[in-house]
């Protein structure tokens, strides 16, 4: 079943669940006498209007975003610097949007996700998949291809503020990319086609995972990190900033790799040194 056909299911479901009790207590008020000249049936309109109105508000938020200035990658004086202030002018529009009355309502169609992701400047799938608690900053930094799934409670920015500097760059989840619950992305991170991260992962500020990596549960990979293409981490294993992992490697659960660490495509981390070899 198309996501489209889905999303009007359910606009239809809410209309009908909202607006027949809605009417009903039309009808009691109108009864009681307390609002006179205004029947029933009217109340039962309030679910579509509420429809209308994200429809409205989606299209303002559009307008609103076009209109400031655009938000380049970079590294910038924090609050003095004008792209600063841009960035704040972009993350306080995003706020509003993302006010719980109406975001876990916009969350829970397809079609809405998509409209107010893009509409807060995101390139996103239409086919992505994600829960409606998900918390996606600096939309405009954001590329998310289509197949890409992101579990509940995962946090995604596109910005760092350390030490009075404001840190902005894209994150890009490509293809297919598989994220678990609870997972935290920082900016500049690059997540392959079809590569897993598993739940309670942290990737740090400009971490690479290459296509079909697959990472386990609470991993941590720190500023810099390359993971190779169809590399396999263990579940808790603590990457060092700057550390390159191979191609097809192997890294064993709760492994620690120290900084600047360069393990060789399809290589076994820790190696193996029970009979003298490394």
């Amino acid at each position: 079943m198309g996501r489209g056909v889905l999303d009007v299911i359910v606009a239809v479901l809410f209309c009908v669940l909202v607006g027949v009790p809605a009417a009903a207590v039309g009808w009691l008020v109108e009864q009681s006498g307390w609002l006179p000249g205004f029947p029933w049936w009217r109340w039962a309109l309030i679910p579509p209007l509420a429809l209308v109105f994200l429809v409205g508000l989606l299209l303002t938020a559009t307008v609103v975003r076009l209109l400031l200035p655009r938000l380049k990658p970079g590294r910038y004086p924090f609050p003095t610097h004008p792209q600063a202030c841009v960035w704040l002018l972009h993350f306080s529009l995003q706020r509003l949007m993302y006010l719980p009355v109406w975001r876990h309502f916009l969350f829970a169609f397809s079609t809405f996700r998509w409209a107010l992701l893009r509409a807060l400047g995101a390139r996103v799938a239409f086919n992505m998949d994600t829960s409606s608690d998900v918390l996606i900053l600096d939309l405009p930094l954001m590329e998310l291809g289509p197949e890409t799934m992101i579990g509940a409670g995962c946090t995604l920015s596109g910005h760092l503020i350390e030490q009075g500097t404001l840190f902005l760059a894209g994150v890009l989840l490509d293809r297919g990319a598989q994220v678990g619950n609870n997972v935290l992305i920082g900016p500049g991170a690059t997540v392959g086609e079809y590569a897993v991260i598993g739940p309670e992962c942290r990737i740090a500020a400009g971490s690479t995972i290459g296509p079909f990596a697959y990472m386990g549960a609470a991993c941590y990979l720190s500023p810099g990190v390359r993971v190779g293409a169809k590399a396999i981490l263990g579940h808790q294993v603590n990457v060092g900033p700057g550390v390159t992992i191979g191609e097809g490697a192997v890294i064993e659960t709760g492994t620690r790799i120290p900084r600047g660490a360069i393990v060789a495509d399809g290589a076994h981390y820790p190696p193996d040194t029970r009979d003298g070899n490394l």
